[in-house]
């Protein structure tokens, strides 16, 4: 369609558009709208389809004016956009449609396009990699992390529980005569550190287990909080009633070849503080990886700052907001917690949105200066990649990623690693190692993983 065309800047990525549909051009598909009419035209004395076109404009003249503005508008917006060789993320905006039989139609059109931006700054940047040898305290936490996947809980005759204890129970919490919840068979772990905020509504009674018997009932009042699941019982005073049954202390094995043995694959110690170590060091390397390519992120970004279409920004933004919010619900905020809370994370996220919109134009920017394309048969590859994990075909795997909306974003993660490839092969990358001190709670929360990941290769082996 030919139509004339003038585009205004608003910035960077809005633009707004007047256009002129010449009447040469409403002349013809008018023409197009009455035969259309006429195929399905029902007018007495003519079969369905068969009556004189001039009759059908007679009959259907207003009909065909409303046609014509809904078939032209679209086509004419589409030539404008092509015209001006303007790439709308959005649907464009039509804002105002004039229209006279025998006159031009015009539009005025607002459209968010892709930003103008041009890779730069993504070589020779400076990068910091986290780096950590294993130390001994490492694996020392590794191997008392196996060491309590291995312990028994033996029973306790003849003595009050201690801390560390575990007790059979059957739980009770009464408001009055009423009973409002009740758990039988319940291991409760006597303790001096338990907080009261834990989230259990017996978490308040765990210090006083400590000195019971079996065979002991243990009283604790306590007020429903806010978020009680029964809303009619919350605030009320209650007593938790805790019938003790069995008391079990637990017995920890010792730290040696027996350990190992018991493990799986490994006949002495050493042999299974080396698998730790070979773990931790695999582990920690990942980590490592991850950590300077997502600092490479953060550089790119302030490399190329570039201002973003406000509507993708928005729709990110509901994303993450939704995501927050999901698992907010699954860890048991309350509908009105979720609301109290959504108008102060939406302003948290805005910038964290707008930074995951300007990578996807970073990533493509660099990408296409760099000639980095996505080859058929890296995708193959890929495909025949989680066929193998997920013991499907790849025929099966690339329809099921389809299906799910993923194919797009697969497409998209694999671009994006070929262009950090390329950005960290030339970035100067300096190795900071970390201190033991700065990274102790890290380690042990890596050692207890690496333990775990050990426990399961020795019980695959057994």
């Amino acid at each position: 369609m030919s139509v004339k065309a003038t585009v205004k800047t608003v910035d960077a990525c809005r633009r707004t558009l007047q256009i002129e549909v010449p009447v040469a051009v409403l002349t013809d598909r008018r023409e197009e709208v009455f035969r259309q009419i006429g195929r399905q035209a029902q007018i007495p004395g003519f079969r369905v389809g068969k009556a004189p076109l001039e009759l059908v404009k007679e009959r259907y003249q207003r009909q065909a004016e409303e046609e014509l503005v809904h078939a032209v508008v679209p086509d004419a917006v589409e030539a404008a956009l092509t015209q001006h060789q303007l790439e709308p993320v959005t649907r464009p905006r039509v804002t105002d449609v004039r229209y006279e039989p025998g006159k031009p139609m015009t539009l005025a059109v607002e459209v968010e396009v892709k930003p103008e931006l041009k890779a730069k700054g993504y070589r020779g940047l400076k990068l910091k990699r986290p780096t950590r040898a294993v130390t001994e305290g490492d694996l020392e936490r590794a191997l008392r992390a196996l060491q309590e996947q291995q312990a028994e809980l033996v029973p306790v005759d003849g003595r009050a529980a201690i801390e560390g204890d575990y007790l059979f129970c059957d739980i009770i919490c009464t408001v009055g005569d009423a009973t409002v919840e009740q758990v039988q068979k319940q291991w409760l772990r006597a303790s001096e550190s338990v907080p009261s905020e834990s989230g259990a509504l017996w978490s308040g009674v765990i210090k006083q287990l400590i000195g019971a018997q079996a065979g002991q009932t243990v009283e604790h009042p306590v007020t429903l909080p806010a978020n009680y699941r029964q809303a009619k019982w919350v605030g009320q005073s209650a007593l938790l009633r805790v019938k003790v049954h069995e008391i079990k202390s637990k017995r920890l094995p010792a730290i040696d070849d027996e350990l190992a043995k018991t493990m799986g694959r490994w006949q002495t110690l050493e042999e299974l503080k080396g698998a730790i170590r070979e773990e931790l060091t695999a582990r920690w390397a990942s980590e490592s990886s991850d950590a300077v390519r997502h600092d490479a992120l953060l550089a790119l970004i302030k490399a190329m700052r570039v201002e973003v279409p406000p509507s993708l920004v928005e729709s990110e933004l509901d994303a993450m907001v939704a995501d927050t919010l999901a698992r907010a619900r699954e860890q048991g905020a309350s509908e009105a917690q979720i609301k109290e809370q959504e108008p102060a994370l939406r302003q948290r996220l805005q910038e964290p949105a707008a930074d995951r919109v300007r990578l996807l134009f970073i990533i493509e920017a660099v990408a296409r200066q760099e000639q980095l394309t996505l080859s058929e048969e890296e995708w193959q590859a890929k495909l025949v990649e989680i066929a193998g994990q997920t013991k499907r075909s790849a025929e099966e795997v690339e329809q099921w990623l389809e299906q799910q909306g993923l194919m797009s974003r697969l497409r998209w993660q694999m671009l994006e690693r070929k262009v950090l490839d390329v950005v960290l092969r030339e970035a100067q990358i300096e190795d900071v190692e970390q201190r033991p001190d700065a990274a102790a709670s890290d380690a042990a929360g890596a050692a207890a993983v690496a333990a775990s990941a050990v426990g399961q290769t020795g019980d695959a082996a057994r």
